[in-house]
């Protein structure tokens, strides 16, 4: 049997598809135990979770600006250094996110 130019005996042969199913079983068990997903699956769920922080972060001027106005410079500063960690606090579980990816991905 001939393999990339070289000559393979039929042991060889043999042996080199053995090695190619038993690595194809695991990877189909790493994709269905979730330790592996998608490539796009994962790309969906940061893209999911990027838009997440956006909006969190967008909201933050509107909720504070009226209880902004006329107070002192150090006020402002602690006040949206107290909202921005209140929102990076709600938004990042990481160990959610990756139970999510690894249920997306094992459908």
């Amino acid at each position: 049997m001939l393999v990339d130019g070289k000559l393979m005996s039929f042991a060889e042969a043999h042996a080199l598809r053995e090695n190619y199913v038993a690595r194809k079983a695991k990877l189909d068990f790493e994709v269905a135990s979730g330790a592996l997903v998608e490539i796009e699956v994962v790309g969906q769920e940061v893209e999911a979770c990027f838009a997440v922080v956006r909006e969190r972060l967008l909201s933050i001027p509107g909720k504070l600006a009226d209880k902004l106005v006329g107070r002192e410079r150090a006020y402002i500063e602690n006040a949206i250094l107290a909202e921005i960690s209140e929102a990076l606090e709600e938004i990042s579980s990481p160990a959610d996110l990756t139970k999510d990816v690894a249920r997306k991905g094992s459908k």
